[in-house]
């Protein structure tokens, strides 16, 4: 109700969902094609009891799940990548930065070079040119 709130009140507004909407992939479809005004930031984190509300995207080898990967190549410009660093955090370093790139680059390699391409970069480009 909250996103039909928002849309109702500002109907050109574009929002990006954080962590790929922290829900699974059946959902996040149904809010892409409820909201054309929506993307989803994917966050590629391994399973783990820290996130427990957040459908990861990957599993524990790094590999993208199969319903995810469908729904990347089938709306491939609606999903931009998030690596929802914290630069300034006491304990986060550039290693643990270049993990998360290189999970990134893993997922996007899984996918068709025209759908990685667009949500590398393509996809933010055209919604924040």
């Amino acid at each position: 109700g909250g996103l039909q709130l928002l849309f109702d009140q500002n109907p050109t507004l574009k929002v990006v969902l954080s962590h790929t909407a922290m829900t699974n992939p059946s959902n996040a479809r149904s809010i892409l094609k409820t909201y054309p005004n929506i993307m989803l930031s994917i966050k590629v984190v391994t399973p783990t009891n820290a996130w427990k509300n957040l459908e990861p995207v990957v599993n524990s080898n790094g590999e993208v799940y199969e319903d995810w990967a469908t729904l990347f190549e089938e709306m491939p410009d609606r999903f931009v990548i998030g690596s929802d660093a914290k630069f300034m955090r006491r304990g986060f370093t550039l290693d643990t930065y270049e993990k998360m790139i290189d999970m990134v680059r893993r997922l996007l390699g899984s996918l068709s070079p025209e759908t990685a391409q667009d949500i590398a970069y393509n996809n933010a480009k055209v919604m924040f040119p």
